[in-house]
């Protein structure tokens, strides 16, 4: 019932579209059919771009970092500078630097403040301020044509989605090292990342294991399979470190994971896309934990944890004008993620990895954009129904992927949007002027939202306008 509700509530306010970062989204139109798109960054072009056969080249640039936000009687604005490093030694060495950083008079909280702060570290001032500084970078080595290595501390993002339900990038970035590997029409990427989770004065590390093949069948279609293991690296007891069963590129974690008998979290998942012109269809599914059994029997176990994803976007140039839309349903049943203890879940300081929603939800989202030389209008709509957990207790309902399954009530009857249920509807734009040859932009962003928890309506707008550089800007989609 609650599922049916959310369907016909997101279908009426389903009239807007969303936010996209224009030069990422371009990036799979008019590629050679050998080219895997799946796997990217948001806050920096292709890393295969800064290389250059012919010669090296090193430059340095600045930008401004000034935004404030307005939302009823709060206002919160930060001041600070951008600086971007590139360089390439020809076609073996590449390397990108992104360091923001600056003022700002409100608690940097990721989806809670106004400016939806994401700094790798922070600096406390006194009462709401703060320095804060986000630094993000990567540096590759191409020993030859068929193998990259790259390093850094950056988000990894896998899919054509807006979101994903593998990984993706908003979150915090984290430090990686990432081996790939390209044969024929095989694409092999073998990740490792280190998370960590906040304690009482300070950080605990945990790891992170993925491995993602894709094969592009042809010019239209493809498909990659994604296998992810976390584990804790630290305890009271226990000094684990790196895991060594999950620093082989060419295993199976699942097996691996029972062979050192551990209680690591392991996850699979499907990545698929269909591509014709500039249109393209695409789809993911995500597979924490199922029974098969018990998904016959359709009595709602709670440990059947899963999650799926289904998408259109498309691409279209008339004269001096360019658009891009897209529409977007994502679904993750309760607990997905989850595990007993936070050094397991597939989240990093508290926030999750893949969709920003964590798990207990389903989401309707749409966008579209149009650009026009240094002007670009984005328009967005959100609507998704999600089930919080007891606001009250420690009772879990799946819906925060860091509170243990253990406080679960029971073992059935677990469906979408059960607990404190939670429906939202978000109307976005952002108007953006890209000024001193389009490395900054100029932008303001009006959002409202709509929600609903347990029979109260809540009616919120936000404000928001400043100046930033183009490419890795702030994303409030969400």
């Amino acid at each position: 019932m609650k599922l049916k509700g959310f369907i016909l509530f997101a279908i009426l306010g389903n009239t807007a579209f969303a936010q996209q970062v224009f030069d990422v989204e371009k990036h799979w139109v008019n590629v050679s059919p050998d080219v895997h798109t799946e796997v990217k960054s948001f806050a920096f072009f292709q890393l295969d771009s800064l290389t250059n056969k012919d010669a090296s080249q090193i430059s340095l640039s600045a930008a401004p970092d000034i935004a404030g936000a307005y939302q009823g009687d709060r206002m919160a604005w930060r001041t600070g500078a951008n600086l971007v490093l590139k360089a390439n030694l020809k076609e073996k060495l590449g390397l990108m630097a992104d360091y923001r950083f600056g003022y700002a008079n409100q608690r940097p909280v990721p989806y809670q403040s106004l400016l939806q702060a994401k700094s790798y570290f922070t600096t406390s001032l006194k009462d709401e301020h703060f320095l804060y500084h986000d630094l993000r970078g990567r540096i590759a080595y191409n020993p030859n044509k068929y193998i990259q290595l790259q390093a850094g501390l950056d988000h990894l993002f896998i899919g054509e989605g807006d979101r994903s339900l593998l990984l993706g990038n908003q979150g915090i970035p984290n430090p990686f090292a990432q081996l790939r590997a390209k044969l024929w029409k095989l694409e092999y990427y073998f990740i490792q990342q280190i998370w960590r989770e906040g304690r009482s004065n300070h950080f605990s590390p945990k790891g992170n294991a993925s491995h993602y093949l894709t094969f592009k069948a042809d010019k239209h279609w493809s498909i990659g399979i994604f296998e992810s293991v976390v584990y804790s690296m630290k305890d009271t007891l226990y000094n684990r470190g790196f895991e060594v069963e999950y620093l082989n590129p060419l295993i199976f974690f699942r097996p691996q994971e029972y062979s050192v008998g551990s209680t690591d979290n392991v996850l699979i998942g499907i990545n698929t896309a269909y591509q014709w012109k500039k249109n393209m269809f695409y789809a993911q599914v995500i597979i924490d934990d199922f029974f098969l059994a018990e998904i016959r029997a359709r009595n709602r176990w709670w440990a059947n944890k899963f999650g799926f994803q289904i998408g259109y976007k498309g691409w279209s140039d008339q004269g001096e004008n360019q658009y891009f839309y897209r529409t977007e349903f994502n679904l993750v049943r309760p607990f997905t993620y989850s595990q007993v203890n936070v050094d397991n879940v597939f989240g990093n300081q508290a926030l999750a990895v893949s969709h920003p929603l964590g798990s207990n939800f389903v989401e309707i989202y749409q966008e579209v954009a149009v650009q026009r030389n240094s002007w670009k209008i984005q328009v967005w709509a959100q609507a998704y129904l999600k089930g919080l957990d007891s606001l009250t207790g420690n009772t879990s309902f799946g819906g925060d992927i860091y509170r243990s399954y253990n406080n679960r009530p029971e073992e059935y009857n677990f469906t979408i949007g059960r607990g404190e249920t939670y429906r939202a509807l978000q109307l976005g734009v952002n108007v953006g002027r890209r000024v001193l040859n389009d490395n900054i932009q100029v932008f303001a962003e009006p959002r409202y939202i709509v929600s609903r928890l347990e029979g109260k309506t809540a009616h919120n707008f936000f404000f928001t306008a400043g100046i930033s550089r183009a490419i890795g800007a702030d994303r409030r989609n969400y």
